[in-house]
């Protein structure tokens, strides 16, 4: 199934499309327009206050067009500074810094923690990410937290998360917003249900938590040994 039929929808991406919007002095109209022929103000407004969600494309071309980076929509980082702007004159062209937003997701028992510290970058190979379908754009670094999803992400180690990718695949990692925060978890099918499986056999899995979203899929992971 396409990602392009996952709709992001919260009151943080309510309250931000709307302070962002009114920032560039755009209309609801105005934005509309630029979101494509599949959005309208009407629709705009309902993504403002929280009744309907913006498509993977639609938040993509909002946060363009509204000079924001995804992740600042997503509630992701508190910098609405987009991603491109870590770009430096003289930096090999080989390589892209994507955004790493000091948020933590939780691998273990307990919610996610939103840092204060400042965004900065982690470099990657510009070929690698094309090769793996991964777009700058939508793509950013976080910490993470917890032992549960050991030995495949160590406590602390660094995740790359893909967020073009938000529909659910058996056996994949991803990063799921619920009322418990930010958790990175596999996710399993077990008996016409969905699954949030730990790689440590010490937790055990649980069912997929009421209103609980994908937010993305975790591509890579690094750490420090």
């Amino acid at each position: 199934m396409s990602t392009t039929l996952s709709y992001y929808r919260d009151y943080v991406l309510a309250e931000r499309l709307a302070e962002s919007r009114k920032r560039a002095g755009l209309a609801q109209v105005e934005l509309a327009a630029a979101l494509g022929d599949r959005y309208n103000q009407s629709m705009i407004s309902n993504v403002e206050t929280g009744r309907s969600g913006l498509l993977a494309d639609g938040l993509v071309r909002a946060a363009k067009a509204l000079s924001v980076s995804a992740d600042y929509l997503l509630g992701l980082t508190d910098d609405p500074a987009p991603a491109a702007e870590l770009y430096r004159p003289g930096e090999d062209p080989d390589y892209c810094a994507l955004p790493w937003n000091e948020a933590f997701g939780s691998a273990g028992p307990g919610a996610v923690v939103d840092s204060e510290n400042e965004v900065r970058g982690v470099v990657f190979r510009r070929d690698w990410l094309r090769r793996s379908g991964i777009n700058p754009d939508m793509a950013s670094v976080i910490e993470v937290v917890g032992e549960s999803m050991e030995p495949t992400i160590c406590d602390r180690a660094l995740v790359l998360l893909d967020h073009q990718r938000t529909t659910r695949r058996a056996n994949r990692v991803f990063a799921v917003r619920s009322e418990d925060g930010l958790q990175i978890k596999r996710i399993a099918k077990a008996g016409g249900g969905w699954l949030l499986v730990s790689d440590n056999p010490e937790y055990g899995p649980v069912p997929w938590p009421r209103e609980a979203q994908v937010v993305a899929q975790v591509m890579w992971t690094g750490r420090t040994l």
